[in-house]
Protein backbone atom coordinates (compact mmCIF):
# COMPACT_ATOMS: atom_id res chain seq x y z
CA UNK A 1 0.00 0.00 0.00
CA UNK A 2 1.11 3.59 -0.90
CA UNK A 3 0.25 4.96 2.38
CA UNK A 4 1.95 8.83 1.24
CA UNK A 5 -0.48 8.59 -1.62
CA UNK A 6 -3.06 7.76 0.46
CA UNK A 7 -2.25 10.84 2.73
CA UNK A 8 -2.56 13.06 0.14
CA UNK A 9 -6.05 11.65 -1.00
CA UNK A 10 -7.44 12.84 2.30
CA UNK A 11 -6.10 16.14 2.41
CA UNK A 12 -7.29 16.45 -0.94
CA UNK A 13 -10.29 15.48 -0.08
CA UNK A 14 -10.59 17.45 3.08
CA UNK A 15 -9.48 20.60 0.67
CA UNK A 16 -12.21 19.74 -1.76
CA UNK A 17 -14.68 19.84 1.46
CA UNK A 18 -13.87 23.27 2.49
CA UNK A 19 -11.22 22.66 5.12
CA UNK A 20 -9.17 25.45 6.21
CA UNK A 21 -6.71 23.91 8.20
CA UNK A 22 -6.20 19.85 7.70
CA UNK A 23 -4.03 17.04 9.24
CA UNK A 24 -3.65 13.28 8.76
CA UNK A 25 -1.68 11.24 11.34
CA UNK A 26 -1.48 7.26 10.03
CA UNK A 27 -0.45 4.64 12.72
CA UNK A 28 0.46 0.87 11.21
CA UNK A 29 1.79 -1.38 13.41
CA UNK A 30 2.74 -4.85 13.43
CA UNK A 31 3.17 -7.31 16.25
CA UNK A 32 4.77 -11.04 15.78
CA UNK A 33 4.74 -12.97 19.47
CA UNK A 34 5.80 -16.14 21.25
CA UNK A 35 3.41 -17.12 23.97
CA UNK A 36 4.74 -19.25 27.22
CA UNK A 37 1.65 -21.31 29.52
CA UNK A 38 3.65 -22.51 33.03
CA UNK A 39 6.93 -22.34 31.31
CA UNK A 40 5.93 -23.93 27.89
CA UNK A 41 5.47 -22.17 24.36
CA UNK A 42 2.37 -22.52 23.52
CA UNK A 43 1.13 -20.07 20.86
CA UNK A 44 2.66 -18.07 17.56
CA UNK A 45 0.48 -15.09 16.45
CA UNK A 46 0.92 -12.26 14.59
CA UNK A 47 -1.83 -9.09 14.51
CA UNK A 48 -1.15 -6.12 12.53
CA UNK A 49 -3.72 -2.49 13.49
CA UNK A 50 -4.35 0.21 11.17
CA UNK A 51 -5.27 3.89 12.09
CA UNK A 52 -6.42 7.23 10.09
CA UNK A 53 -6.73 10.20 12.49
CA UNK A 54 -8.06 12.97 10.73
CA UNK A 55 -8.32 16.79 11.86
CA UNK A 56 -10.35 19.48 9.82
CA UNK A 57 -10.56 23.25 11.00
CA UNK A 58 -13.01 25.90 9.05
CA UNK A 59 -13.83 28.90 10.23
CA UNK A 60 -11.92 28.30 13.60
CA UNK A 61 -14.52 25.46 13.93
CA UNK A 62 -12.17 22.18 14.58
CA UNK A 63 -13.60 18.22 14.10
CA UNK A 64 -11.65 15.07 14.39
CA UNK A 65 -12.63 11.40 13.57
CA UNK A 66 -10.51 8.12 13.37
CA UNK A 67 -11.12 5.17 11.10
CA UNK A 68 -9.18 1.53 10.60
CA UNK A 69 -9.91 1.19 7.38
CA UNK A 70 -8.11 2.72 4.10
CA UNK A 71 -10.37 2.62 1.22
CA UNK A 72 -11.71 5.56 -0.51
CA UNK A 73 -14.99 5.09 0.57
CA UNK A 74 -14.51 4.53 4.40
CA UNK A 75 -12.08 8.04 3.88
CA UNK A 76 -15.17 9.69 1.76
CA UNK A 77 -17.53 9.00 4.63
CA UNK A 78 -15.08 10.29 7.04
CA UNK A 79 -14.58 13.38 5.87
CA UNK A 80 -18.44 14.02 5.24
CA UNK A 81 -18.98 13.69 8.99
CA UNK A 82 -15.83 15.85 9.96
CA UNK A 83 -17.72 18.35 8.17
CA UNK A 84 -21.07 17.84 9.66
CA UNK A 85 -18.76 17.89 13.40
CA UNK A 86 -17.33 20.84 12.01
CA UNK A 87 -20.39 22.77 11.91
CA UNK A 88 -21.84 21.97 15.05
CA UNK A 89 -18.31 22.96 16.90
CA UNK A 90 -17.60 25.71 19.35
CA UNK A 91 -15.23 28.79 17.68
CA UNK A 92 -12.08 27.79 19.05
CA UNK A 93 -9.24 29.75 17.65
CA UNK A 94 -6.69 27.75 20.27
CA UNK A 95 -7.18 24.62 17.90
CA UNK A 96 -4.48 24.83 14.69
CA UNK A 97 -2.08 22.05 13.27
CA UNK A 98 1.48 21.86 13.41
CA UNK A 99 4.01 24.26 11.94
CA UNK A 100 5.69 23.59 8.55
CA UNK A 101 9.35 21.37 9.32
CA UNK A 102 11.29 19.51 6.67
CA UNK A 103 10.07 16.46 5.51
CA UNK A 104 11.84 14.20 7.23
CA UNK A 105 12.12 10.56 7.87
CA UNK A 106 13.08 9.03 11.44
CA UNK A 107 14.13 5.06 11.65
CA UNK A 108 14.33 3.98 15.31
CA UNK A 109 15.44 0.54 17.35
CA UNK A 110 15.22 -2.80 15.23
CA UNK A 111 14.54 -3.13 12.01
CA UNK A 112 15.50 -6.42 11.05
CA UNK A 113 14.60 -8.53 13.84
CA UNK A 114 16.12 -12.11 14.40
CA UNK A 115 13.55 -14.66 15.37
CA UNK A 116 15.25 -17.22 16.37
CA UNK A 117 16.92 -15.23 18.82
CA UNK A 118 13.15 -14.45 20.40
CA UNK A 119 12.72 -18.54 20.72
CA UNK A 120 15.68 -19.29 22.25
CA UNK A 121 14.97 -16.73 24.52
CA UNK A 122 12.12 -17.60 25.63
CA UNK A 123 13.28 -20.80 26.14
CA UNK A 124 16.20 -20.59 28.16
CA UNK A 125 13.57 -18.24 30.69
CA UNK A 126 11.42 -21.21 30.60
CA UNK A 127 14.51 -23.49 31.49
CA UNK A 128 15.05 -21.07 34.55
CA UNK A 129 11.58 -21.39 35.93
CA UNK A 130 11.37 -24.98 35.68
CA UNK A 131 14.72 -25.27 37.86
CA UNK A 132 15.15 -22.38 40.35
CA UNK A 133 11.18 -21.27 40.73
CA UNK A 134 9.37 -24.29 40.86
CA UNK A 135 6.49 -22.06 42.79
CA UNK A 136 6.04 -19.78 40.36
CA UNK A 137 3.36 -20.32 37.74
CA UNK A 138 2.69 -17.74 34.96
CA UNK A 139 2.55 -16.50 31.53
CA UNK A 140 5.42 -14.75 29.65
CA UNK A 141 4.61 -12.93 26.13
CA UNK A 142 8.14 -12.39 23.78
CA UNK A 143 7.27 -10.51 20.82
CA UNK A 144 8.79 -8.09 17.85
CA UNK A 145 6.69 -4.80 17.80
CA UNK A 146 6.99 -2.78 14.70
CA UNK A 147 5.31 1.01 14.33
CA UNK A 148 5.06 2.98 11.25
CA UNK A 149 3.68 6.57 12.03
CA UNK A 150 2.95 9.47 9.38
CA UNK A 151 2.12 12.93 9.72
CA UNK A 152 1.02 15.11 7.41
CA UNK A 153 -0.98 18.09 6.92
CA UNK A 154 -2.00 21.25 4.69
CA UNK A 155 1.02 23.37 6.05
CA UNK A 156 3.88 21.10 4.25
CA UNK A 157 3.93 19.15 6.95
CA UNK A 158 5.79 15.27 6.18
CA UNK A 159 6.96 13.06 9.02
CA UNK A 160 7.53 9.70 8.89
CA UNK A 161 8.64 7.50 12.03
CA UNK A 162 9.48 3.63 11.15
CA UNK A 163 10.75 1.40 14.26
CA UNK A 164 11.15 -1.69 15.96
CA UNK A 165 11.64 -3.15 19.00
CA UNK A 166 11.12 -6.22 21.08
CA UNK A 167 8.98 -6.19 24.09
CA UNK A 168 8.64 -8.65 26.76
CA UNK A 169 5.54 -9.10 29.61
CA UNK A 170 4.94 -11.32 32.13
CA UNK A 171 2.76 -12.19 34.66
CA UNK A 172 2.87 -14.53 37.86
CA UNK A 173 1.70 -15.63 40.89
CA UNK A 174 3.47 -18.03 43.62
CA UNK A 175 1.75 -21.41 44.81
CA UNK A 176 2.41 -23.52 47.22
CA UNK A 177 -0.36 -26.62 48.50
CA UNK A 178 -3.41 -24.31 49.37
CA UNK A 179 -1.37 -20.60 49.46
CA UNK A 180 -1.40 -18.55 46.51
CA UNK A 181 -0.65 -15.09 46.06
CA UNK A 182 -1.68 -12.16 44.11
CA UNK A 183 -0.67 -11.67 40.58
CA UNK A 184 2.14 -9.59 39.62
CA UNK A 185 3.74 -8.42 36.55
CA UNK A 186 6.43 -6.76 35.07
CA UNK A 187 8.00 -6.47 30.88
CA UNK A 188 10.37 -4.16 29.27
CA UNK A 189 11.02 -3.07 25.37
CA UNK A 190 14.27 -3.80 24.16
CA UNK A 191 16.57 -3.51 21.02
CA UNK A 192 18.49 -6.35 21.57
CA UNK A 193 18.30 -9.83 23.39
CA UNK A 194 21.79 -10.02 24.63
CA UNK A 195 20.44 -10.31 28.64
CA UNK A 196 18.66 -12.99 29.78
CA UNK A 197 14.90 -12.01 30.02
CA UNK A 198 15.42 -12.97 34.03
CA UNK A 199 16.84 -9.40 34.02
CA UNK A 200 14.69 -7.50 32.62
CA UNK A 201 12.27 -5.31 34.70
CA UNK A 202 13.74 -6.25 37.87
CA UNK A 203 12.10 -9.37 37.17
CA UNK A 204 14.53 -11.96 39.41
CA UNK A 205 13.62 -9.75 42.54
CA UNK A 206 10.10 -9.53 41.69
CA UNK A 207 9.75 -13.22 41.20
CA UNK A 208 11.93 -13.59 44.59
CA UNK A 209 9.58 -11.58 46.27
CA UNK A 210 6.65 -13.35 45.23
CA UNK A 211 7.89 -16.66 46.85
CA UNK A 212 7.98 -14.45 50.11
CA UNK A 213 4.31 -13.40 49.69
CA UNK A 214 3.53 -16.70 49.89
CA UNK A 215 4.05 -15.88 54.18
CA UNK A 216 1.95 -12.39 53.42
CA UNK A 217 -0.12 -11.32 56.11
CA UNK A 218 -2.64 -8.83 56.65
CA UNK A 219 -1.50 -5.53 58.76
CA UNK A 220 -3.18 -4.42 61.64
CA UNK A 221 -3.55 -0.76 62.70
CA UNK A 222 -2.82 2.23 61.47
CA UNK A 223 0.31 4.92 60.97
CA UNK A 224 2.14 7.84 59.26
CA UNK A 225 4.93 6.99 57.74
CA UNK A 226 7.63 6.18 55.03
CA UNK A 227 7.52 5.05 51.67
CA UNK A 228 9.63 3.44 49.43
CA UNK A 229 8.54 4.05 46.00
CA UNK A 230 9.81 1.03 43.77
CA UNK A 231 10.39 1.87 40.06
CA UNK A 232 7.55 -0.69 39.04
CA UNK A 233 5.52 1.33 40.67
CA UNK A 234 6.95 5.28 40.59
CA UNK A 235 6.21 5.64 36.94
CA UNK A 236 2.01 5.47 37.82
CA UNK A 237 3.05 8.14 40.18
CA UNK A 238 4.62 10.28 37.98
CA UNK A 239 2.06 10.01 35.05
CA UNK A 240 -0.58 11.23 37.89
CA UNK A 241 1.56 13.86 38.46
CA UNK A 242 1.60 15.15 35.01
CA UNK A 243 -2.10 14.90 34.60
CA UNK A 244 -2.62 16.68 37.72
CA UNK A 245 -0.20 19.40 37.08
CA UNK A 246 1.98 19.65 33.83
CA UNK A 247 -0.49 18.42 31.14
CA UNK A 248 -3.35 20.45 28.84
CA UNK A 249 -6.30 19.50 30.88
CA UNK A 250 -5.07 20.54 34.36
CA UNK A 251 -3.55 23.78 32.69
CA UNK A 252 -6.70 24.78 30.56
CA UNK A 253 -9.02 24.14 33.64
CA UNK A 254 -6.57 26.09 35.99
CA UNK A 255 -5.99 23.69 38.55
CA UNK A 256 -2.69 22.81 38.06
CA UNK A 257 -0.64 23.45 41.39
CA UNK A 258 2.31 24.41 39.53
CA UNK A 259 0.47 26.70 36.77
CA UNK A 260 2.25 30.12 38.11
CA UNK A 261 5.72 27.93 39.68
CA UNK A 262 7.53 27.84 36.51
CA UNK A 263 11.16 28.50 37.59
CA UNK A 264 10.45 27.27 41.26
CA UNK A 265 10.97 24.91 43.86
CA UNK A 266 8.16 22.95 43.65
CA UNK A 267 10.12 19.56 44.67
CA UNK A 268 12.79 18.07 46.76
CA UNK A 269 15.86 19.51 45.24
CA UNK A 270 17.28 15.41 44.77
CA UNK A 271 14.52 15.03 42.33
CA UNK A 272 15.60 15.57 38.44
CA UNK A 273 12.88 14.30 36.26
CA UNK A 274 13.37 14.28 32.59
CA UNK A 275 11.04 13.33 29.52
CA UNK A 276 13.00 11.98 26.61
CA UNK A 277 11.80 10.72 23.87
CA UNK A 278 14.65 10.59 22.06
CA UNK A 279 17.47 9.52 24.23
CA UNK A 280 19.76 6.43 23.25
CA UNK A 281 18.80 4.79 27.26
CA UNK A 282 14.98 3.94 25.69
CA UNK A 283 14.54 1.43 23.79
CA UNK A 284 13.08 3.06 21.49
CA UNK A 285 11.01 5.89 22.35
CA UNK A 286 9.84 8.15 19.95
CA UNK A 287 10.24 10.99 17.06
CA UNK A 288 7.23 12.70 16.50
CA UNK A 289 4.47 14.14 19.34
CA UNK A 290 0.59 13.39 19.13
CA UNK A 291 0.18 16.84 17.46
CA UNK A 292 2.54 16.28 14.84
CA UNK A 293 5.86 17.81 15.40
CA UNK A 294 9.19 16.35 15.66
CA UNK A 295 10.02 15.13 19.45
CA UNK A 296 12.81 16.83 21.72
CA UNK A 297 14.08 15.67 24.58
CA UNK A 298 13.35 18.18 27.83
CA UNK A 299 13.98 18.33 31.59
CA UNK A 300 10.71 18.67 33.43
CA UNK A 301 12.15 19.45 37.31
CA UNK A 302 15.89 20.07 38.22
CA UNK A 303 16.63 20.05 41.43
CA UNK A 304 13.48 20.34 42.01
CA UNK A 305 12.79 23.31 40.07
CA UNK A 306 10.09 23.18 37.61
CA UNK A 307 11.06 23.81 33.58
CA UNK A 308 8.84 22.89 31.45
CA UNK A 309 5.29 21.31 31.39
CA UNK A 310 3.80 18.93 29.10
CA UNK A 311 1.67 20.98 26.72
CA UNK A 312 0.66 20.28 23.64
CA UNK A 313 -0.11 22.76 20.53
CA UNK A 314 -3.39 23.30 21.56
CA UNK A 315 -3.04 24.00 25.12
CA UNK A 316 -0.24 26.01 24.37
CA UNK A 317 -2.52 28.27 22.03
CA UNK A 318 -5.53 28.06 25.18
CA UNK A 319 -3.38 29.12 28.07
CA UNK A 320 -0.86 31.29 26.27
CA UNK A 321 2.58 29.81 27.26
CA UNK A 322 5.15 27.99 24.99
CA UNK A 323 3.72 24.11 23.65
CA UNK A 324 6.53 21.68 25.02
CA UNK A 325 9.50 19.76 23.34
CA UNK A 326 6.88 16.40 23.69
CA UNK A 327 3.94 15.73 25.18
CA UNK A 328 5.34 13.03 27.84
CA UNK A 329 5.79 9.53 28.65
CA UNK A 330 9.65 8.76 28.33
CA UNK A 331 10.28 9.54 31.47
CA UNK A 332 13.91 9.53 33.19
CA UNK A 333 14.48 10.12 36.90
CA UNK A 334 18.38 11.06 37.62
CA UNK A 335 19.63 8.20 40.11
CA UNK A 336 20.61 9.27 43.66
CA UNK A 337 23.19 8.11 46.06
CA UNK A 338 22.28 5.47 48.60
CA UNK A 339 21.52 1.85 47.55
CA UNK A 340 17.93 -0.01 48.27
CA UNK A 341 19.36 -1.29 51.86
CA UNK A 342 20.34 1.85 52.89
CA UNK A 343 17.19 3.49 52.13
CA UNK A 344 15.59 0.45 54.39
CA UNK A 345 17.93 0.75 56.83
CA UNK A 346 16.38 4.47 57.42
CA UNK A 347 12.94 3.70 57.48
CA UNK A 348 11.42 3.88 61.23
CA UNK A 349 8.54 2.49 59.68
CA UNK A 350 6.82 2.44 56.69
CA UNK A 351 6.56 0.28 53.66
CA UNK A 352 8.62 -0.76 50.30
CA UNK A 353 5.65 0.14 48.04
CA UNK A 354 6.08 -2.40 44.60
CA UNK A 355 2.49 -1.93 43.12
CA UNK A 356 -0.36 0.49 43.70
CA UNK A 357 -4.04 -0.21 42.78
CA UNK A 358 -6.03 2.76 43.27
CA UNK A 359 -8.27 5.59 41.46
CA UNK A 360 -6.38 8.86 39.78
CA UNK A 361 -5.68 11.63 42.12
CA UNK A 362 -7.72 14.52 41.76
CA UNK A 363 -6.46 18.23 41.22
CA UNK A 364 -4.91 18.38 44.55
CA UNK A 365 -2.83 15.34 44.40
CA UNK A 366 -4.59 13.19 47.01
CA UNK A 367 -4.84 9.66 46.16
CA UNK A 368 -5.98 6.45 48.20
CA UNK A 369 -5.55 2.65 47.13
CA UNK A 370 -4.19 -0.48 48.05
CA UNK A 371 -0.71 -1.63 48.62
CA UNK A 372 -0.46 -4.99 46.24
CA UNK A 373 2.95 -7.14 46.37
CA UNK A 374 4.12 -4.77 49.22
CA UNK A 375 6.28 -5.22 52.43
CA UNK A 376 5.82 -4.13 56.41
CA UNK A 377 9.09 -2.19 57.42
CA UNK A 378 10.12 -1.41 60.88
CA UNK A 379 13.69 -0.17 62.45
CA UNK A 380 15.55 -0.54 59.32
CA UNK A 381 14.06 -3.73 58.19
CA UNK A 382 11.93 -5.62 56.07
CA UNK A 383 9.76 -7.60 58.30
CA UNK A 384 7.05 -9.26 56.15
CA UNK A 385 5.08 -8.68 52.84
CA UNK A 386 1.35 -7.61 53.69
CA UNK A 387 -1.74 -8.09 52.42
CA UNK A 388 -5.46 -5.84 52.68
CA UNK A 389 -3.46 -2.67 53.18
CA UNK A 390 -3.98 0.57 52.07
CA UNK A 391 -2.16 3.32 51.24
CA UNK A 392 -3.19 7.20 51.10
CA UNK A 393 -1.25 10.44 50.76
CA UNK A 394 -0.52 13.45 48.35
CA UNK A 395 1.85 13.29 45.12
CA UNK A 396 2.81 17.09 45.79
CA UNK A 397 4.09 16.58 49.79
CA UNK A 398 5.87 13.29 49.05
CA UNK A 399 7.77 14.61 45.71
CA UNK A 400 8.80 17.80 48.82
CA UNK A 401 9.01 15.16 51.24
CA UNK A 402 12.15 12.50 49.46
CA UNK A 403 14.64 11.43 51.76
CA UNK A 404 16.63 9.62 49.56
CA UNK A 405 16.86 8.20 46.01
CA UNK A 406 18.64 4.73 45.18
CA UNK A 407 22.05 5.17 43.27
CA UNK A 408 20.43 1.91 41.61
CA UNK A 409 17.49 2.06 38.40
CA UNK A 410 15.60 0.01 36.42
CA UNK A 411 15.83 0.00 32.38
CA UNK A 412 12.16 -0.71 31.56
CA UNK A 413 12.72 0.60 27.61
CA UNK A 414 10.11 3.17 27.88
CA UNK A 415 11.61 4.68 30.94
CA UNK A 416 14.67 4.18 33.56
CA UNK A 417 13.69 4.89 37.32
CA UNK A 418 14.74 4.80 40.65
CA UNK A 419 13.32 3.40 44.13
CA UNK A 420 12.89 6.68 45.93
CA UNK A 421 11.96 6.93 49.66
CA UNK A 422 9.47 9.90 51.18
CA UNK A 423 7.41 10.53 54.20
CA UNK A 424 3.83 11.14 55.15
CA UNK A 425 1.87 8.37 53.55
CA UNK A 426 -0.60 6.81 55.89
CA UNK A 427 -0.77 3.31 55.64
CA UNK A 428 -3.73 1.39 57.21
CA UNK A 429 -4.52 -2.36 57.82
CA UNK A 430 -7.58 -3.85 58.74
Amino acid sequence: MDYKHLLDYCLDKMAEAGADKAQVVLSVSEKHELNTENNTVKLLRSTEEFDLNFKFIKDQRAASTSINKQSTEAIDAAIEKLVDLSKAAPVDEASDISEFTEPKVFEIGVLNPNFDQVYEALETLNAEMKTNYKSIYGDAILSYDRRHKYVANSNGVRLEEVGGYYSFTMMFSAKEGDRITSFNYTGASTCELKKKLLELGALEELLDQSIKELDAKAFEGKFVGDVIIAPSCLEEFLEYLSGAALADGSLIAGSSKFKNKMGEQVASPMLTWHSNPTSAELAPGYTITGDGFVAEDLTIIENGVLKSFLISQYGANKVGLNRSGNYGNAFIVEPGEKSLADMVKNVKRGILLNRFSGGRPGPDGDFAGVAKNSFYIEDGEIKYPITKTMVSGNLFEFINAIEAISNRRINYGNCVLPWIHTKGGTISGQ
